[in-house]
């Protein structure tokens, strides 16, 4: 099992820079599961959304030779910066889950999915996804957080089997949401040419803040393993006798 915990550089500037600064650091308390308990006296209930369905292994790459990808988003939490301030939390915190979502099934695209990056062990357009400070310590988890460095030699072909989240969204007292903890599920397929089969599973933690690109990624907690699947695997022909 990989593991691997990125670390931004601290932001300076205005009032929201620096309430990011002086949560990052409580976030990690998030990544054990008490995020609200111990952050925030008052945690809204989340919001249940019907579970839309998983990428199907079976779908039609791209043009490119992309299989599309989109995370499904299983619940979305908002919570209140300054409780009993905030007018209306699920409107705001439901389109940036969405937006979370768009943002971390573009990096898992392209990070396990896209074969010009895997096959290239070059995963540069996987960073586009993250924030200037946090790009560095991507880089550095490369074999965490994507198909690995060494993806060419190993596999031929990879599709997604499944991917889910779960979304706690800081609403401010302006009804602006200012950061986000992602809960990522995602389980690949990567087949060998031998026709076996290696389950490629990545589960973790996500921080994202909003920026002028859309939401980033700041932080990161992230598992990674591999499986093999016997039983996805093509058996061996027997010649007759």
């Amino acid at each position: 099992m990989l593991s691997a915990i990125g670390t931004p550089l601290p932001e300076v500037g205005g009032p929201r820079r620096r309430l990011v600064t002086r949560l990052l650091p409580l976030l990690v308390i998030a990544g054990l599961g008490v995020l609200g308990y111990v952050l925030w006296p008052r945690q809204a209930t989340p919001r249940q959304l019907p579970p839309s369905p998983p990428p199907s292994p079976q779908s039609s790459p791209t043009s490119s030779g992309v299989e599309p990808f989109i995370f499904s988003v299983s619940s979305v939490t908002p919570i209140a910066e300054l409780p009993g301030e905030a007018t209306s939390l699920s409107d705001p915190a439901g389109t940036a889950a969405d937006l979370v979502s768009a943002t971390l099934s573009d990096f898992y695209e392209a990070a396990f999915l896209d074969p010009r990056n895997w096959r290239s062990a070059s995963y540069e357009p996987a960073w586009t996804a993250f924030a200037p400070q946090a790009v560095e310590a991507g880089r550095l988890s490369v074999d965490t957080l994507t198909a690995g460095s060494d993806a060419a030699g190993r596999f031929v072909d990879i599709r997604s089997v499944s991917g889910h989240l779960a979304v706690e969204v800081l609403i401010d007292a302006d009804n602006q949401a200012t950061l986000a903890v992602a809960t990522v599920h995602f389980t690949a397929e990567a087949r060998a040419s031998d026709g076996s089969v290696t389950r490629l599973g990545s589960v973790g933690r996500f921080t994202l803040a909003p920026s002028d690109s859309g939401w980033k990624i700041i932080s990161f907690r992230v598992d990674r393993t591999e499986t093999p699947d016997k039983t996805l695997g093509s058996s061996p022909s027997t010649a007759p006798g």
